[in-house]
């Protein structure tokens, strides 16, 4: 256990050295896209020529499609950022001051804008998100308001998939 923790230190300082913040925010998702080529290698190099079954085949082909469709539209889909002009953060900034409001739940200081209900800042994005769950590493990308329901079908669809390899 101890070697474990030793080997994800010197990784984790080796990549601080090495690589800029950009690449360390794409990595996990680089070992997600690189497992899922090799799960596929995998498949029909080793498991389908064992296979007589032509339907496990099928629900794993048939569960791959949406899979990609999914974490697409989980990855490159707005998560709901919340936007304003200058004019309206002005406003918003002037209204808040003057009801005594302005504090961390009704206004978000580093966007210098008005939050609704459950939104969030991302500090990895550097953006407040609508309905903010959190940033997931594997997709690149917040999920909110606008992607949440890719990303739970995305979830299902993977563990379909993973069941069917078992």
């Amino acid at each position: 256990m101890g070697l474990f923790f030793g080997l994800i230190t010197l990784v984790y300082s080796v990549g601080q050295l090495l690589f800029d913040d950009r690449l360390i925010n794409i990595f996990p998702m680089a070992i997600y896209l690189g497992t899922k080529f090799w799960m596929y290698v995998t498949w029909f190099v080793y498991v389908m020529p064992c296979l007589n079954d032509l339907a496990t085949t099928a629900l794993f082909l048939l569960s791959s499609f949406p899979l990609w469709y999914n974490f697409y539209l989980a990855w490159k889909l707005d998560p709901g950022v919340v936007k304003q002009d200058k004019e309206r953060r002005f406003y918003v900034i002037i209204e808040l001051a003057e009801r005594q409001k302005f504090d961390v739940t009704y206004f978000c200081n580093t966007c210098l804008v008005w939050k609704p209900i459950r939104s969030k800042h991302c500090s990895i994005c550097n953006r407040c998100v609508a309905k903010f769950d959190h940033h997931c590493p594997w997709v690149g990308n917040c999920i909110g308001a606008g992607n949440h329901k890719y990303f739970v079908n995305y979830l299902f669809c993977l563990v379909v998939m993973l069941g069917s390899m078992l």
